[in-house]
């Protein structure tokens, strides 16, 4: 008898199907690449047959996979159904959710509009801010659940969810990061990153100056691809207009971030619960 099959091992598949990669489908169900990958080759491993034909970067289906993908779009949108016609009388309420800008991308396309759509009568607030204000923000039961940097601000437990690596950014169409001195984008003097700038360029013994000081995401962003300045954030906060800056073109490389879910005592209610499941049923590789 054939192994019960994940419904998160479906859920890639049929992302695959409808995005054209491992990579962007990654990026919409909140896994890793490699997380993902697994993911498939198990679901290979339980129908006995290949689903994808990988040639040359490209990715197609086979004939296999081509009569799959309506299956499992079929039990997908059964299962969800089940979910709600138990759910949607009895799970309702807000719950506050924090999220650090520069995640906040990241974080809400993983699938949030999942929670909605199992849970039409719960209300889903979202804060963006800090690590370290939401850590505060945790503890004083102000938030219900936040994503916060590990080692920013109050210590908690919490769960680790992702990492994010972090990258030098530059305009796209400049060359900027051949000036003497540098010009640099900060949040604030204090802040994490605005330290590992300052402290990764002194090792260089490249002298900086900070151009501009913005304590928006938005603002960094159209500050680096209007060509004011150079500056640091994660990965998954770079758009198209920017380029990376790597050890060839004179920048050290830099550490990883950790992202960990945390959860406030002071306020218990199901709806909280049912987003933390959810939450971590997106970011949590199987």
């Amino acid at each position: 008898m054939m192994e019960a099959m994940e419904i998160d091992y479906l859920r890639t598949f049929t992302a695959i199907c409808d995005l054209g990669s491992f990579t962007a489908a990654a990026r919409r169900v909140g896994r890793t690449q490699s997380a993902v990958s697994l993911q498939i080759r198990r679901l290979e491993e339980q129908l006995g047959r290949p689903i994808f034909a990988r040639a040359k970067g490209t990715i197609e289906l086979t004939p296999h996979g081509e009569s799959f993908l309506s299956a499992a779009r079929r039990i997908i949108a059964t299962y969800d159904d089940a979910l709600r016609s138990f759910d949607r009388s009895s799970i309702a309420g807000t719950v506050v959710l924090g999220l650090p800008e520069d995640y906040a991308p990241r974080i809400l396309t993983a699938g949030l509009a999942g929670f909605a759509d199992l849970y039409p009568d719960a209300r889903l607030d979202l804060l963006l801010d800090e690590s370290k204000r939401l850590s505060q923000l945790i503890v004083d039961g102000t938030v219900d659940l936040a994503f916060v940097t590990a080692g920013e601000g109050i210590a908690h437990n919490g769960t680790e969810v992702f990492t994010d690596r972090l990258v030098w950014v530059g305009p796209a169409d400049a060359r900027l990061h051949l000036r003497e001195p540098l010009p640099i984008a900060i949040w604030r003097e204090d802040d994490t990153y605005a330290r590992i700038i300052f402290d990764a360029l002194a090792r260089e013994g490249r002298p900086c100056r900070v151009a501009t000081q913005t304590r928006s995401m938005a603002g960094l962003r159209a500050v680096v691809s209007s060509g004011l300045a150079i500056t640091v954030m994660v990965e998954s906060s770079k758009t198209d207009d920017m380029v990376e800056l790597t050890p060839e073109d004179g920048f050290p490389a830099l550490p990883q971030v950790t992202i960990k879910l945390v959860k406030a005592l002071k306020r218990r209610a199901p709806v909280i619960d049912r987003l933390e499941q959810h939450l971590l049923n997106l970011f949590l590789p199987r």
